[in-house]
């Protein structure tokens, strides 16, 4: 009876390397399209998210119109400010990776705020390669903040703080998948017939 030492020797594939960081770097090599992926949809934006800061109300723009709200479905609701250039959009939320819109809750109190004179100070805020966001800040409506520049800070803030647990989780699952497909291909190579 073979031992297992014997087994694994035999089944290994030739030149690939068995333990550790060696082994990583072998699967990022072979699989690089996987790592390019993951690079592309998930680096990139959180790199945004981390080097994100609320600027002073200082420097930030001011836009001024007729409120409105839009629905997104399950994206939530984005505030729409009709004024001298038309439609403009603005959203509260930190990333592309963020389940919603909103600025406003209860989402209720929308409809008391349709229709009426607001101020909102907004940043042009890049979340992805050649795609920015207006990035609400602050909200006033008839004198009275709706969303103030001290909560927008402090929902940066929280993104960063999961973005980094968020980080450590689509690590682990990107070594995962690869070393998933890379377990697909030894299965196949046994598969394959041997001629002579």
């Amino acid at each position: 009876m073979s031992s297992l030492s014997e087994v694994n020797h035999k089944t290994w594939p030739k030149g690939m390397p068995r333990r550790g960081a060696k082994y990583l770097r072998y699967l990022l090599r072979k699989n690089w399209y996987i790592a390019l992926l993951w690079i592309f949809y998930f680096l990139i934006p959180a790199y945004h998210v981390l080097m994100c800061e609320i600027p002073s109300q200082e420097n930030l723009q001011l836009a001024q119109g007729t409120l409105f709200f839009e629905s997104r479905a399950r994206a939530g609701i984005i505030v729409v400010l009709s004024g001298t250039n038309g439609n403009e959009y603005y959203t509260c939320r930190s990333t592309t990776f963020a389940s919603n819109h909103d600025c406003i809750s209860p989402l209720k109190g929308i409809e008391t705020l349709t229709g009426k004179e607001a101020k909102i100070w907004w940043f042009e805020q890049n979340i992805f390669l050649g795609y920015s966001q207006r990035r609400l800040v602050r909200l006033i409506v008839d004198d009275h903040e709706e969303y103030s520049i001290q909560k927008a800070v402090m929902q940066n803030e929280r993104t960063k703080n999961s973005f980094v647990f968020f980080s450590i989780v689509m690590l682990v699952f990107f070594v995962f998948i690869v070393v998933l497909f890379e377990r697909e291909d030894i299965r196949k190579s046994k598969e394959k017939p041997t001629h002579g």
